[in-house]
């Protein structure tokens, strides 16, 4: 993981290869992070032991990667993502895949898990979605081809944290689910976001200033491969739309944040390198 100012000149690599859990590890693999205000992040990881166990970690690094710490969960799942919130908690999610006989067989099912754990990884509260997905069961003895349609469900970049310590969750869908849970891990509330058009992909959420935006790609047309970009922006509390915003047909690349105003997309130039492209919708 990479930190970039915002001036593009300092860059700071938090590497967790050398934390001596890890580094025990016969395989490991990260799948989130989250930076608290102070700067420190935290990295959501999954490892399996020498002794083949499997393990879920926090590893919270300091904002200049000088130091670190390693805090095990106490509950087994396959991670997704992480959320940190203002008392020294945090929200994990990912699903559970306890296995059963049936017919001979043995299927594995996955359900979608979310959590509050406490900073030594102690589980204080498993939260209940309403309108929650449903994996199909895997059968174990065919692992080639699973079905992927539960991970989509729980994908990657789908949880924010807003100022006061709400953290809103996202569940893919046509259209997408988002919950807002507290600080303690009461969901406050639910709303359906509505989609620019029904061909729109699963979006990535982002958060600031009260607003959550959406960066829903939308295919050009038939005869064209290229996807448009329309971003909307919600009211986080109500889900109640507020603007679109359509980029100009030059501006392209990844949407990386929102400040509440403005816009950063991640851009790759033609001499391999990353460039940032800040806008603000007029």
């Amino acid at each position: 993981m990479v930190r970039i100012s915002p001036d593009g000149q300092t860059t700071t690599v938090f590497d967790a290869s050398p934390v001596s859990e890890v580094k025990a590890a016969s395989v490991y693999e990260i799948y989130d992070f989250a930076v608290r205000k102070d700067g420190a992040v935290l990295q959501l990881v999954a490892m399996t032991s020498k002794d083949e166990q499997a393990i879920v970690a926090i590893i919270e690094m300091d904002g200049e990667d000088k130091s670190s710490s390693f805090v095990s969960v106490d509950s087994q799942l396959a991670p997704r993502q992480i959320g940190s919130l203002p008392s020294g908690m945090f929200l994990i999610s990912g699903l559970r895949r306890p296995t059963r006989s049936e017919g001979g067989r043995t299927l594995q099912s996955s359900t979608p898990f979310v959590a509050i754990f406490d900073s030594r990884g102690k589980l204080v509260r498993e939260l209940h979605l309403a309108e929650d997905v449903k994996v199909p069961d895997i059968d174990t003895a065919k692992p080639d081809n699973p079905d992927t349609s539960g991970m989509r469900a729980v994908d990657l970049s789908q949880l924010v944290v807003s100022d006061d310590g709400t953290a809103y969750f996202l569940r893919a869908g046509k259209p997408p689910r988002i919950f807002a849970i507290s600080s303690t891990g009461e969901v406050i509330s639910s709303y359906l976001v509505p989609v620019p058009s029904e061909d729109a992909s699963t979006p990535s959420i982002m958060y600031a200033s009260g607003r959550l935006a959406f960066d829903f790609f939308v295919p050009a047309g038939a005869d064209d491969p290229r996807m448009n970009l329309t971003i909307r922006v919600v009211d986080a509390q109500t889900g109640q739309v507020l603007w679109d915003y359509v980029p100009a047909k030059e501006i392209y690349g990844i949407p990386a944040c929102y400040s509440g105003q403005d816009f950063t997309f991640l851009q790759g130039t033609a001499d391999r390198r990353l460039a940032f492209l800040k806008v603000s919708p007029r």
